[in-house]
């Protein structure tokens, strides 16, 4: 006797990987679905991740891709109010009044998606899923990097950066009713992660007034920057002997710490699909690489839709 096939819902899970920078490559990998008509029931997502995952969410992707878009080193330098003496590097306010603009009012338990923003308990290393209350404050703690952003208080709690704890989510996605997960991982390790670039904010004018006693002052003036001091000191390449400086040794650490830590996490709660777009050639801080990485996350997924597809089409149908 034959039993016949039942067709079910799939609850489909979508695990947005930390990875500083390149999560810009998370708009891309979303866009792809998206021209596929898959559909995400969950949304768990780290760090940047977890940022990208929240404007998917409530439905603002292409408001954060504009956004993004308009980044330039200028703009990015005017988002660094820089503290002295603080628990961090940067006090976040400008960034915040930019989020806060586009996530007003809006509470996690308020949206039809469920969602996860992974981030990590300060004092104990738990790893912390905020799935209510405020997405704004959900996702600055998820992306609160230790020593550049100051941590966040919830519950009574000081979270940071959750790449800390679990750098791809998948378990956060099956905990919430998901047997699909999709995973995409920034991670793909692969050495000369950090770089910088020295231009200044308008090159061509220096470039005319080099040599003379004006470009001189007007390139003194612009170095006082206190953004572009800290950013000099901590990432800078040293020109003599080459040595990386202190920003460099924490971003690259962090990056080979997030490659470790993700291939355990996922090791006990792999992906159904797993997909690490080729941007290890891209620095964590280029913020300002945001179309290459939106293609190389876009060409990521398009490439694996037909696997895509076909998981997804057996997993609907029970024997």
């Amino acid at each position: 006797m034959k039993i016949k096939k039942e067709h079910r819902k799939t609850t489909v899970g979508l695990a947005l990987g930390g990875g500083v920078a390149r999560g810009w490559a998370h708009i891309g990998a979303i866009k792809a679905l998206m021209e596929e008509n898959i559909e995400i029931d969950i949304i768990a997502g780290t760090s940047i991740g977890a940022l990208v995952g929240g404007y998917y969410v409530t439905g603002k992707i292409d408001t954060l891709e504009k956004w993004a878009l308009t980044l330039n080193k200028n703009k990015v330098f005017n988002y660094l109010d820089i503290q002295w003496g603080g628990t961090s590097i940067i006090k976040g306010q400008r960034l915040s009044r930019v989020l806060k603009s586009h996530f007003r009012n809006v509470n996690i338990e308020d949206i039809p998606q469920k969602f996860i923003a992974v981030s990590c308990d300060l004092k104990t290393g738990e790893e912390i899923w905020l799935q209510s209350g405020s997405i704004l404050k959900a996702i600055k703690a998820s992306y609160a990097l230790p020593g550049i952003f100051e941590p966040i208080q919830i519950d009574g709690k000081y979270l940071i950066d959750g790449a800390l704890a679990n750098p791809v989510p998948v378990s956060a996605c099956r905990s919430l009713g998901a047997n699909i997960v999709i995973g995409i991982g920034l991670n793909d390790y692969g050495g000369n992660t950090t770089s910088s670039n020295n231009e200044t904010s308008n090159p061509e004018a220096l470039k005319k007034s080099k040599g003379n006693f004006i470009g001189k002052l007007i390139q003194k003036v612009h170095n006082f920057r206190p953004e572009k001091i800290l950013t000099d000191t901590f990432f800078k390449k040293n020109t003599k002997n080459k040595k990386p400086k202190l920003g460099m040794v924490m971003i690259d650490a962090l990056d080979l710490t997030m490659d470790r830590l993700a291939r355990n996490c996922l090791a006990k709660n792999p992906a159904d699909i797993y997909i690490t777009p080729k941007i290890s050639h891209i620095g964590m801080l280029e913020f300002t690489k945001v179309e290459d990485l939106i293609n190389l996350g876009y060409e990521a997924v398009k490439k694996e839709i037909p696997h895509i597809l076909k998981v997804l089409n057996n997993s609907s149908i029970i024997q």
